[in-house]
């Protein structure tokens, strides 16, 4: 199972109005994600795997694979994020199914 979690030697987050905004400490750029993409970050970063994340999320759309892969690589690539040997939590996964529909499917940082 992957797990990631915010870089936090190089990174801060903060959402605000169901939006994330991710800064770089180095370089000062800023990172917005829409809803859907702070759905997952959130996910992401409360330590439940990317493939549990993904399972729940193809309960609403059996495509979504390869938008789910896009956005964790976008967000490995910008080192927003970085993978974690934590343990995986047992949260019950809920994804209001509204803010899948309302960003098309489409997480974006």
């Amino acid at each position: 199972m992957s797990r990631y979690k915010l870089n936090e030697e190089k990174m801060f987050a903060d959402v605000t109005d169901d939006v994330a905004i991710i800064i770089n400490f180095d370089t000062g750029i800023y990172y917005g994600l829409n809803k859907l993409g702070t759905v997952i970050f959130e996910k992401l970063n409360n330590g439940i795997s990317s493939e549990n994340i993904l399972q729940k999320l193809k309960t609403f759309d059996s495509n979504i694979d390869e938008n789910f892969y896009d956005f964790i690589n976008m967000m490995l690539e910008k080192n927003l994020i970085i993978k974690t040997d934590d343990e995986d939590t047992n949260e019950d996964i809920e994804i209001d199914e509204e803010i899948v529909k309302e960003d098309e499917y489409l997480p974006v940082v």
